[in-house]
């Protein structure tokens, strides 16, 4: 992961087995819960997170030190390249832009959407405090569907 660094191979896992949109979330509930002295950061797409946003609620009942960062593109994307590549409709694979911070607010986390460099700068000093982190990442959104 070229934009990704952690202290050690024992410190990243990648969940990409069977190809399986939402695999993330229970991954990291998974290693918080059993690394409690550590921050688990969870990054997911929004299509992922879609199915699995539930766990907002589990991570706060169980009081786990979890950071999700949320890349938003409006679309499942691996789903949208793969059917644009075969010169298929794209519309079920793309979905509005949605703000989850505020979704994520409601369940107690700390809570920011990032859309610019110049925002991202800004939010470079949050967390403040241990607990639940999540931050929306938004790409380009993806152009509505032609077909």
């Amino acid at each position: 992961m070229p934009y990704l660094s952690v202290p050690g191979p024992g410190h990243f896992k990648l969940t990409s087995d069977f190809a399986s949109i939402g695999l993330g979330f229970g991954t990291a509930l998974g290693l918080a819960k059993a690394r409690p002295d550590e921050t688990t950061v969870l990054v997911i797409g929004d299509g992922g997170f879609l199915m699995t946003m539930g766990e907002l609620e589990t991570v706060v009942r169980e009081d786990l030190p979890i950071v999700i960062v949320l890349m938003n593109d409006c679309a499942y994307g691996a789903e949208l390249h793969f059917l644009k590549m075969r010169g298929l409709p794209v519309a079920k694979s793309v979905f509005p832009d949605v703000d989850y911070a505020p979704i994520a607010e409601g369940f107690g986390f700390q809570a920011a959407t990032i859309r610019t460099r110049t925002c991202r700068r800004r939010r470079l000093s949050w967390p403040s405090r241990t607990g639940q982190c999540f931050s929306t990442a938004s790409s380009t959104p993806t152009s509505p569907p032609r077909s």
